[in-house]
């Protein structure tokens, strides 16, 4: 287990060395600053009351604060959406506008938050040269969009047939270039190159050396410190000898040995015939690097039926006068102020009679000669792996490879 020393402790580390390594004659004065104590430093928060939104999936982010907490999901000209995070503090909301800003709120707190899409593949890894030992540089093909956020890449040299992590040497790098240094020129290596965004990484490019950069450029290894002080050791060795000799045998002319021909420059690396691009599965199309599938909406037709109503309806013959009439009375009279049975008052109004008739259809219906009818036209079930966006239906896939000449 790794142990850190911080604050006081690590001040009087510090002072009590350079008691114990600092002569007497060079200590520093009393008033130079030898540590500082860095009490006061944040090292661990409570964060359970934070307010957190990361993407969790394609076009979907989580957001964490306090259990039972409502928040709202809104971005301009989106549909907002609201959830009740879990006894865990967490709420997902899906189907979100990949690149685009959302605005996370719950009572006491605001964040913002960008859905993305997974990263996708680099492609077209190329390695090449450069006049530094040891150091190569690197290019290769990916396409960051706004849907996929911010994209970040790690270029890796791992050694062939070398299974020690410590022999790995990689670098990070926001655009489709690096250089890569530190590599041993008389070892091949395989490099690979992964894109990756905050859903985590996309799938790597490769490519493998058939040479070393010693045999491709010339260049040999980097000077060793011991092997540079052996070779002088050796040399110093060779020198005394040959003065030895010397004291003892004439020196003869050497005929000095010819020299060797120039090695010739290294001819351009071949060339691949053939390059991988991805492209869309067919019947998608590529819509801001996405591939994308729109289908209409289909809709089922259903007739509905409903029984005839009926109502009573007067049907005017005439008119009757009011007049004192012997009794009985008939339809429409009432008995006059003065004693009753002398006569009925015959009240003014219309005479006829009433029938009962079938009502006519009601709006949007129609009268099957049975009963009424009507036809309604509904939208069918969104289909397996698509989602409805208001307007059509849609989906999404990755792109796949294909080799094509260089």
């Amino acid at each position: 287990m790794k142990t850190q020393t911080f604050g006081a402790v690590a001040a009087s580390i510090l002072i009590g060395s350079s008691v114990l390594l600092a002569p007497a004659a060079t200590a520093a004065p009393a008033s130079t600053v030898i540590a500082v104590d860095q009490s006061g430093v944040v090292i661990a928060q409570d964060q359970t009351s934070q307010l957190r939104a990361v993407p969790s999936a394609p076009r979907a982010i989580t957001v964490t604060t306090e259990p039972g907490t409502l928040v709202t999901v809104q971005a301009p000209g989106v549909k907002s959406q609201a959830r009740v995070t879990n006894k865990i503090g967490q709420a997902t909301f899906a189907k979100l506008k990949a690149g685009k800003t959302y605005t996370v709120s719950t009572n006491d707190d605001d964040a913002t938050v960008v859905p993305v899409i997974k990263v996708g593949r680099a492609s077209d890894l190329t390695i090449m040269t450069t006049d530094q030992p040891g150091t190569i540089q690197a290019t290769w093909q990916h396409k960051a969009t706004k849907a996929r956020g911010d994209v970040g890449y790690t270029l890796t040299a791992t050694p062939l047939g070398s299974r020690q992590d410590d022999d790995v040497i990689t670098t990070e790098s926001t655009t489709t270039e690096a250089d890569l240094t530190g590599l041993d020129p008389l070892v091949m290596y395989e490099f690979s190159v992964t894109p990756h965004n905050a859903l985590g990484n996309g799938k790597a490019s490769t490519a493998t050396m058939n040479r070393t950069l010693a045999a491709i450029t010339g260049h040999g290894a980097p000077n060793d410190a011991e092997t540079d002080q052996s070779a002088n050791v050796e040399a110093d060795q060779a020198d005394n000898a040959t003065d030895e000799a010397e004291k003892v045998t004439p020196v003869r002319p050497v005929t000095p040995a010819p020299q060797p021909a120039p090695k010739p420059a290294p001819g351009p690396a071949p060339q691949p015939s053939t390059r991988t691009i991805w492209i869309c599965p067919s019947e998608y199309n590529d819509v801001n690097g996405v591939c994308t599938q729109e289908r209409a909406y289909t809709f089922t037709e259903t007739t509905e039926t409903a029984p005839y109503t009926y109502s009573e309806n007067f049907h005017q013959t005439g008119w009757q006068d009011g007049s004192f009439a012997p009794a009985p009375c008939t339809f429409g009279t009432y008995h006059a102020n003065g004693p009753q049975g002398e006569g009925c008052y015959v009240a003014a109004g219309p005479t006829g009679y009433y029938t009962t008739d079938k009502d006519a259809a009601p709006t949007g219906w129609t009268d099957d000669g049975s009963q009424y009818t009507r036809t309604v036209s509904s939208k069918d079930e969104t289909p397996e792996g698509f989602s409805d966006n208001g307007s059509v239906w849609v989906r999404t896939a990755e792109k796949i490879a294909k080799v094509v000449p260089a």
